[in-house]
């Protein structure tokens, strides 16, 4: 809430329709992210991965714009969450034999995520508020490698079904 308050300047009174604006990106996100992962699953969450770096990295470059900010915080909310129902389509695709055991530890890993984001953003916050947008590029970081695992292992999936059929 510091970066929209303290750095683009919005007054705390209207935090809570911003968050409701943030939602409404989660929602479409979430509506968004199925129907790409229906058509291609590694590509959308790929797609939507990078998008949120770069959305994120802007977001911290240009955070003093209230009007920057703004489309930002939907974009942030739509690509963070689009990125949902293709992680839970992957993981159940991996989990046929398990797929209770596999969804909880989906969730289960989405909070370690979560919680970890959340410090490692918190580094930057901690300065004093002085360092807030270092959240968003952290934040933007986090999901540069989030893409980079995700490549490596689509690569290793390939490179193991190729062995497995030899």
């Amino acid at each position: 809430s510091y970066i929209l308050t303290g750095v683009a300047g919005f007054s705390s009174g209207l935090l809570p329709v911003l968050l409701v604006v943030y939602g409404i990106g989660t929602f479409i996100g979430n509506m968004i992210g199925g129907k790409a992962a229906d058509r291609s699953l590694d590509g959308s969450l790929l797609t939507f991965t990078l998008g949120l770096a770069v959305v994120l990295a802007l977001f911290g470059f240009l955070a003093r714009l209230p009007w920057v900010s703004l489309p930002a915080l939907v974009l942030w909310g739509v690509l963070g969450y689009a990125t949902a129902p293709g992680l839970q389509l992957r993981l159940m695709n991996h989990a046929q034999g398990a797929p209770t055991i596999g969804s909880s530890m989906n969730i289960a890993a989405l909070n370690v995520g979560n919680a970890i984001g959340a410090w490692l953003c918190g580094i930057p916050l901690g300065s004093g508020g002085t360092n807030a947008k270092g959240a968003l590029w952290t934040g933007a970081a986090l999901a540069v490698a989030a893409a980079i695992v995700l490549l490596l292992s689509t690569k290793f999936e390939r490179h193991s079904t190729i062995s497995k059929r030899a």
